[in-house]
């Protein structure tokens, strides 16, 4: 405590919010510690996120997609962040023979990569792009990275992501979504057991050295 200052956060009346019937103010103390380096906000801290299957949608709407995101840069920031993938991510697979799949799966596709590549060189944005963690492999998500990075604007890739909330995988729910539909080699009975820490630095490692 000593290092700190106490710092009264009452400001001026035009800077409130307007509360509730019954709701009282409340007075909060915040305080700063001197004995720590502050760190800087980095260039590229604000980003959006977004889904495989809705990136489509902004490419149609590219003239009003870049004025939105236009109005979102300050003066002085580096090129917008863009996480592609989420929920979206453990169903996708890079699919460039266009082979039938079964339908649950979202197929990453040549074509998917042109209008994303026309997307990123129209906004300038970075991507980073969600693997697939669940039904896919490290070899497979390897596969995808390649051709992400041969296909995409040069240094337009900011990183890749391994999986989407593994705090929350269900096998039950991804049992039934797959159905043990066969997608080279029966995908269901590929499915983990479990996420837990400990198994999904297993599975981080794997993928990290494949990639």
């Amino acid at each position: 405590g000593a290092a700190g200052v106490p710092v009264r956060a009452r400001g001026p009346s035009h800077t409130r919010v307007r509360l509730g019937p019954g709701a009282r103010p409340v007075e909060a103390t915040v305080w700063l510690n001197h004995a720590v380096a502050p760190l800087p906000v980095p260039q590229s801290y604000f980003g959006l996120s977004t889904e495989y299957w809705a990136l489509s949608q902004f490419e149609q709407q590219l003239p009003l997609l870049e004025r939105v995101l236009a109005q979102l840069h300050a003066h002085g920031d580096g090129p917008l962040l863009v996480r592609i993938g989420g929920d979206s991510a453990d169903y996708s697979f890079w699919e460039p023979r266009r082979r039938p799949l079964p339908d649950w799966v979202y197929a990453l596709t040549p074509e998917w990569l042109a209008r994303t590549r026309a997307l990123v060189r129209e906004t300038g944005a970075r991507v980073i792009l969600d693997l697939n963690l669940i039904t896919a492999s490290p070899a497979l998500a390897a596969q995808w990275a390649r051709a992400a990075v041969s296909n995409l604007p040069r240094r337009s890739i900011a990183g890749f992501e391994i999986g989407n909330e593994p705090d929350i995988y269900n096998a039950l729910w991804w049992h039934e979504v797959t159905e043990a539909s066969r997608l080279g080699g029966d995908v269901a009975a590929d499915l983990p057991r479990a996420l837990t820490p400990t198994l999904y630095a297993k599975d981080f490692e794997r993928y990290a050295r494949v990639l």
